[in-house]
């Protein structure tokens, strides 16, 4: 219990993750086998009639240089490539100093120096990869057998089924990690892709992002490429939404069934989540129906499903004639749910979008431009900022509908959101309250920014809409000097709207004086 009568809680760390945080234990641990072969090549050699001492001390000073360094400079918090090049570097001496080991031993009747090499395919692997860990297994099978030819000039005998099992040992322990590296590889290829993917969609990125990224982790993972993804329409036709251009191209029904077959039978397949590969040659029908690259040897159709129904498909195109095995297919299939997410995300946002704009000027509609002024009041609150709105009403734009229409006026109403949205600053926001009254919400802005911005707002109004007789008049309301809240804020603004307009149009009015500030001379 704490002094205050509440519980203590108990206070976590935020865990390491990563690749970093892997090949650092991973050499924390050979640290400590460092010390123990430090201690077992002594023995051995204190015990040895025959052993080589010059190339002991030379082993063992190198295994201490390195536990030495590694102790020194392999900290925790240190990135990726900077832990690889020094564990790069430790492995290096790893290797010297295990061979000279070898050799130092050589003339020992007993010796078996080639036990220990395996240890180095493991470190070479899980350091650098399969590339490393078969060129290690390929050095150490070359270095046993030198030192074999010295072991036996000294008149030692080895048996031949003894020389083909150390070679044996060795060739098979840096087999089997350069194949565990492959599948780790493999793995982490796909899971990557996959995270990547999951990213995407929390940054609610668009689709041509998603699939821009989509295309690159694919060819990284399994050689295929992703150009487009196919969404099907409630009559049952497809749409192609590429990620390498804007184009959005409707694939021809006709061309389709009469080289993949009939809708029915597609429909069928995919609903009951089959994926289809073709062949593809040069001038094939199917990439004629399909619009794929020159390049393309093969075409895998994968099925994308949202929220359980079908809705498109994910063409993955081949460079080479190729079918996907289990472990490739899991992986599509993977991506293309991946895919069902992302879309289900565009269309959430579109929603959303939809629903807090205004469907003639594209500006916020009210609600939307309420909430905004909330939000950026309780942002101000926190820091102790201040924010400011402008309520502005337009002079004059009943005569443009009573005298020219409706529409003249509708097309007035959207050149002045247009313009009002370009005068304002960035970070600002503007929407449209109602009928002829545009709201604007600026962070960080007092009364004289506030007239600043007014200022411009005007002129953007009169340059687009003065011919038409039509100017504006703007209420100004700053927190927290004339409200608390948003809604005190939207009183005051509207209060300071209509003084203004009292004393005539295109005037400036602060909430709380009494006089408009000289807009026109400055317009």
């Amino acid at each position: 219990m704490s002094q205050g009568g509440g519980v203590m809680p108990v206070i976590h760390e935020r865990p390491a993750i990563g690749e970093a945080h892997e090949l650092l234990g991973f050499e924390r641990a050979l640290f400590w086998l460092r010390l123990l072969a430090i201690g077992t090549i002594g023995l051995l050699a204190f015990s040895g009639r025959t052993v080589s001492l010059p190339l002991v001390a030379a082993a063992v000073v190198i295994v201490t240089g390195t536990v030495i360094v590694q102790r020194m400079t392999l900290l925790d918090g240190l990135p990726l490539e900077r832990i690889r090049r020094q564990a790069t570097l430790f492995l290096v001496a790893d290797v010297v100093a295990v061979y000279l080991t070898g050799t130092a031993f050589a003339a020992e009747p007993e010796w078996m120096a080639f036990y220990f090499y395996p240890l180095l395919s493991l470190e070479a692997t899980v350091v650098g990869g399969m590339g490393a860990g078969v060129a290690v297994t390929v050095a150490s099978i070359v270095v046993y057998g030198m030192q074999l030819v010295l072991h036996l000039s000294y008149g030692n005998t080895t048996p031949p089924r003894s020389i083909a099992g150390g070679v044996g040992i060795i060739a098979l322990t840096g087999g089997l990690m350069a194949g565990s590296a492959v599948i780790a590889e493999r793995g982490r290829r796909d899971l990557r892709a996959l995270l990547d993917l999951t990213a995407a969609l929390a940054q609610q990125q668009q689709e041509e992002e998603t699939l821009e990224l989509l295309d690159r982790r694919l060819h990284e993972a399994v050689g295929g490429r992703v150009r487009s993804v196919a969404l099907r329409d409630p009559d049952g036709n497809f749409m192609l939404v590429r990620w390498h251009s804007p184009e959005r191209r409707r694939l021809d029904r006709d061309r389709v069934e009469a080289t993949m077959g009939s809708s029915d039978e597609l429909t069928r397949r995919f609903t009951a989540g089959e994926s289809l590969t073709y062949p593809v040659d040069a001038g094939s029908p199917i990439a004629a129906a399909l619009g794929v690259p020159d390049w393309v040897r093969g075409i895998t159709l994968v099925p994308i499903f949202l929220e359980g129904r079908w809705v498109g498909i994910l063409p993955v195109l081949w460079p080479a004639p190729t079918v996907p095995n289990d472990g490739q297919l899991r992986l599509l299939y993977g991506l293309a749910s991946q895919m069902g997410l992302s879309l289900a995300q565009g269309q959430l946002q579109r929603i959303r979008a939809e629903a807090a704009t205004d469907s003639l000027t594209q500006l916020l509609n009210r609600r939307a431009i309420s909430d905004e002024l909330a939000a950026y009041v309780a942002r101000a609150r926190r820091s102790g900022a201040s924010a400011a709105v402008l309520f502005c009403d337009l002079d004059g734009f009943k005569s443009v509908n009573d005298l020219r229409g409706h529409e003249a006026g509708d097309d007035v109403l959207r050149a002045v959101g247009t313009a009002v949205r370009g005068a304002i600053r960035q970070g600002d926001v503007v929407g449209r309250y109602g009928g002829d009254e545009l709201l604007v919400v600026a962070a960080d802005a007092d009364a004289e920014d506030a007239v600043l911005l007014a200022q411009r707002v005007r002129r953007a109004v009169v340059d687009v809409a003065g011919k038409q007789g039509v100017d504006v008049t703007v209420g100004v309301a700053v927190y927290p000097i004339d409200g608390d809240t948003g809604a005190d804020l939207m009183v005051a603004a509207d209060q300071a709207m209509y003084r203004g307009k009292l004393r005539g149009p295109g005037n400036v009015m602060v909430a709380g004086e009494t006089q408009p500030r000289a807009v026109a001379a400055s317009a």
